[in-house]
């Protein structure tokens, strides 16, 4: 809808009725100049894809989406990708059982130093590569609820987060991931890493896995 609006600095949106809306992909994509946004009247629970939906507003700074519903997503894949000035998501309100592709998500997020999502549903996703890859200033996270069941990709998930001292990924189920290559690579300020749930009897690339840490 505004896809490459590269010069739009604001907008309101307050009037948009989003209730029967089912696909939200790219919705403000590269909209580069927008610094501010507001989605609180947004009602989020036909929609099935927000790929890209925000992907490359490399100087939004604040998004308020704390009221995204996810009762039918399917697809978040490069949702925030390259969001380079968000600070913090967010994502409380949002469970989604349907939830089945959610590569890139994050990756790019450099300055986003929280992210709340306790509630996010990842039983179904297979990809998980590059979801929080360049996120350069999370300190610590707490993936305890993440459902790895499905997955098969995990490849550079957390390359890059060189900020991170804490990593919580207790739970992981890695039994039918194929490719765990760059995961922890450049991971340079952590210190402990609990994977002693992981099994690999499945993952035949282990390419720079902990290079770096």
């Amino acid at each position: 809808m505004f896809k490459d609006c590269v010069l739009l600095k604001s907008i309101d949106l307050s009037k948009f009725k989003t209730n029967e809306v089912n696909l939200m992909s790219r919705m403000l994509y590269n909209c580069s100049s927008l610094t501010s946004l507001n989605l609180l009247n947004f009602v989020t629970k036909e929609v099935t894809s927000m790929e890209q939906m925000f992907e490359g507003c490399t100087n939004l700074e604040f998004l308020e989406i704390s009221n995204f519903e996810g009762d039918n997503l399917y697809s978040i894949n490069n949702i925030f990708k390259d969001c380079k000035k968000l600070k913090s998501l967010d994502l409380s309100n949002l469970s989604n059982p349907s939830l089945k592709m959610m590569s890139n998500a994050f990756f790019g997020c450099e300055f986003i130093n929280s992210i709340n999502m306790p509630n996010l549903k990842t039983n179904l996703v297979k990809n998980m590569g590059n979801i929080f890859n360049g996120c350069k200033k999370l300190v610590s996270l707490d993936l305890d609820n993440f459902n790895t069941e499905e997955a098969t990709d995990m490849s550079g998930m957390f390359q890059c987060c060189s900020s991170l001292e804490s990593l919580k990924i207790n739970n992981f189920d890695t039994s039918s991931v194929t490719k765990m290559e760059n995961m922890f690579n450049s991971c340079s300020n952590l210190n402990t890493l609990n994977i002693s749930s992981f099994n690999t009897q499945n993952c035949n690339n282990f390419n720079l896995l902990c290079n770096k840490v």
